[in-house]
């Protein structure tokens, strides 16, 4: 995909576009897929990371996607469904189902730059998303958590029981002060399974974060043990066949219990 400068309002809504190399490794990452994979990418930009699926045989896709232009360039894939709209807005889950599939790159934006009342709406609606969830647990995430903190439990709320993960997102989000509370509200719907980064690369060349692939499976209070890869070949060398163990051919790996070990430095 192109490659955009950096504006202020694109700064504003956390966009950092992905790669397709980065892209194609989230896809990788959770194979098999088939033409009948439902997938869906609710914060899409331009569509990189639905591009990686329809190249990899993927016909279902949707995404969501709040920018208008962005939304615009989305919608020219062929079959894509695009819904213009807020990736966090209350009762979206209701409306758009589940899906086998959810992959993305959700926006970095630290809670500090959010209005208050946005974060306590973001937080209602993220508990109305999963009642079974400790409030104080949502209220952590939500109200002081970076935005893509928040994002990541809104996007396992649109996974089907059994469907997979590929996102990616800061690997600030395993030491910063809200790691625990997001990782234990993780630990309670979701199966991680791998967490991937790319020392030796700059996956996004304009963004201040060390960004890293979490993928998995939802899967209600499973045990997370997941693999920790560090990618000794370029992205694009590791993306070219599909499966972690085919991945892991190309990295660096050990696995971790406790998410507290999770850091993959």
């Amino acid at each position: 995909m192109r490659t955009l400068p950096v504006a202020a309002p694109r700064r504003a809504l956390g966009q950092f576009f992905t790669a397709a190399p980065v892209a194609r490794l989230a896809i990788a990452a959770v194979a098999p897929v088939s033409a009948a994979t439902r997938v869906l990418d609710p914060m899409c930009g331009d569509g990189a990371f639905l591009a990686a699926a329809q190249a990899a045989g993927i016909t279902s896709l949707t995404g969501v996607e709040i920018d208008a232009v962005e939304a615009a360039r989305a919608a020219q894939l062929h079959g894509a469904a695009i819904t213009r709209g807020d990736a966090l807005a209350p009762g979206l889950p209701a409306r758009l189902g589940t899906f086998d599939l959810v992959i993305g790159n959700p926006p970095y934006v630290r809670a500090g730059h959010v209005d208050p009342d946005v974060r306590r709406a973001r937080a209602a609606a993220i508990a109305e998303d999963w009642p079974e969830l400790p409030r104080e647990l949502i209220d952590r995430v939500a109200r002081h958590a970076d935005v893509a903190a928040t994002c990541l439990l809104r996007a396992l709320r649109f996974v089907r029981p059994g469907g997979s993960f590929a996102l990616v997102v800061s690997t600030a989000l395993l030491d910063a002060d809200c790691a625990e509370a997001l990782w234990s509200a993780v630990a309670r719907i979701a199966e991680v399974r791998a967490l991937i980064i790319a020392p030796a690369e700059r996956w996004f060349a304009d963004a201040a974060v060390n960004p890293m692939l979490v993928t998995g499976v939802a899967r209600r209070n499973a045990p997370s043990s997941p693999r920790l890869l560090r990618l000794t070949a370029p992205t694009e060398v590791a993306a070219r066949e599909p499966g972690l163990d085919a991945i892991a051919r190309h990295a660096d790996e050990r696995r971790a219990e406790d998410a507290a070990h999770w850091g993959p430095a």
